[in-house]
């Protein structure tokens, strides 16, 4: 974005007329795609939302299919609530939500995160846990490269644990919990 404005396009099928507001500092962006009947391949709809560099506010997203990327630079809050789709986000200062089947992607946390899944596997590129956090996954793996600044305690009842370089003498903890799954922190 050249300017401190946002900027939505959206592309895909002709007849989808997506709703766009703002009210109260909110950007709501609605899409209500028709019933329709697919064989072979159904394409949707994407939708690009351009954030302004210096927006420091939180992302409150809501999505019944499809995957959600984000490349902002600055660390943001985000609240995500996925029923099928993936998502995959740079950098976080807190993440909350849940996804029910699709995999959760990031690269940086620097802040807490309290997110379940059903199904997807979780994997985090760096966390550092300035806030008591937890993770709930039904069925799939939690992968963090690197966790600081946190003890880390792990439960699975179908899966392995490998914690390493764990902290218990650290001020927060990261509470992950899987019924089927492999725990690695690092």
């Amino acid at each position: 974005v050249v300017d401190d404005r946002f900027k939505v396009e959206v592309y895909g099928d002709e007849s989808v007329n997506p709703e766009v507001k703002t009210l109260d500092g909110i950007l709501s962006i609605d899409i209500k795609n028709k019933s329709r009947v697919c064989f072979g391949i159904c394409l949707g709809s994407k939708v690009n939302i351009y954030v302004p560099t210096n927006f420091d506010g939180k992302f409150d997203i809501e999505t019944k299919s499809g995957d959600i990327n984000s490349d902002i630079k600055s660390y943001n809050d985000y609240e995500i609530n996925v029923t099928s789709g993936d998502i995959s986000l740079n950098n976080v200062k807190s993440l909350t939500g849940h996804a029910t089947s699709g995999d959760l992607d990031v690269d940086n946390i620097d802040g807490y995160l309290n997110f379940k899944t059903t199904s997807g596997d979780i994997e985090i590129d760096e966390f550092i846990v300035n806030k008591n956090s937890s993770i709930k996954v039904t069925s799939g793996d939690v992968t963090i490269d690197k966790c600081s600044n946190a003890y880390v305690e792990a439960s699975v009842k179908s899966g392995d644990i490998d914690i390493k370089k764990n902290d218990r003498h650290a001020q927060y903890e990261l509470k992950i919990n899987t019924t089927s799954g492999d725990v690695e922190v690092n």
